[in-house]
């Protein structure tokens, strides 16, 4: 029989093919990155694989040139619909996200068939200095540079975290034991720190004490007003002890804390006011989360990115 060309093969079922996830279920969730993470895989732990099918009989399609063509994996919005055409599906598909880039990476982002099936080894969501709130996607799979129209194939959606934002909600309870440098704002290598050293407030107990003694004094040395004064104090008197200090007057478990704040009015620092602050329950594990984490050689290992350049904000250092 003489040889026929691509198109002589298949032009009597142009649309008679697709493709279809061996599982369409993923593990969920998938966090961000490739460092000692799975990445995107099966639900049942194993690699995602995708198959050629016929489209009337289900049938694997083991051989002719379409079971050796490539396919390329995609990120899909997690609302994307079971029923679509061609050209919906291209215009879903999601490169971007917010301020992240070409947020699906890997390995195995086109990968070739053979005898009508392949294997996502290694694919995962980028991680970089931008953190990723929790989203859910579908992945995707589209045959490229076909001479007909193959089906797309899409998996149930899946749920996408960013574990730094995990750990930063779980960082371990500020104690009146602590280091002045470990309270918000103040930071180990900072001025505000050298100023409270120099004054013998070493730890968050002396900070107390010194504010319940001399406020004025205190904010002095502290060298700031306003906002970030109000959050270095609500910090502090969230320090949990099992002992009794001078500030607060009370063991931990008490029901509140009472903290100075001062304003400065025309130049002239004066005793404003008295703002109450609830303590956290010494039995939680969790803390408020504040807007730079002051522990850093903990994140450390999140910050390293799947570009390989280490980039953390100049205050996250500043903090430890």
């Amino acid at each position: 029989m003489a040889n026929r060309s691509d198109n002589d093969v298949y032009a009597a079922k142009p649309q008679g093919y697709k493709l279809r996830f061996l599982t369409t279920e993923v593990a969920s969730p998938v966090f961000t990155g490739k460092k000692d993470r799975k990445g995107i895989v099966a639900s049942d732990g194993g690699y995602i694989q995708v198959e050629l099918i016929d489209n009337e009989t289900d049938e694997p399609v083991i051989d002719g040139p379409l079971a050796s063509k490539q396919v390329k994996m995609v990120l899909l919005p997690a609302n994307f619909g079971d029923v679509w055409t061609s050209s919906e599906f291209k215009n879903s598909i999601q490169n971007h996200l917010g301020k992240k880039k070409n947020i699906l990476l890997g390995d195995d982002l086109s990968i070739d068939l053979k005898y009508g099936r392949g294997t996502i080894r290694k694919i995962w969501i980028k991680h970089d200095k931008n953190h990723l709130r929790k989203v859910k996607f579908r992945l995707g799979a589209m045959m490229e540079d076909c001479f007909c129209e193959i089906k797309e194939a899409v998996t149930e959606p899946f749920e996408v975290k960013d574990r730094r934002n995990e750990l930063i909600s779980k960082k371990r309870q500020l104690t009146i034991d602590d280091k002045v440098s470990q309270l918000k704002n103040v930071g180990r290598r900072g001025p505000c720190c050298k100023r409270l050293v120099n004054e013998n407030i070493k730890t968050v107990k002396d900070f107390l004490d010194r504010l319940s003694s001399d406020p004025l004094a205190l904010q002095m040395i502290y060298g700031s007003s306003g906002k970030r004064w109000e959050q270095t104090i609500c910090h502090a008197k969230s320090a949990i002890s099992a002992k009794t200090c001078n500030a607060c007057e009370s063991s931990v478990g008490s029901a509140s804390h009472m903290a100075p704040i001062l304003v400065n009015h025309d130049g002239v620092t004066e005793l404003a006011e008295v703002r109450s602050y609830e303590p956290i329950s010494p039995s939680s594990n969790e803390i408020t989360t504040f807007d730079q984490p002051f522990d850093a050689f903990s994140f450390i290992e999140q910050y390293n990115y799947d570009d390989e350049i280490l980039y953390v904000d100049p205050f996250f250092w500043a903090d430890l």
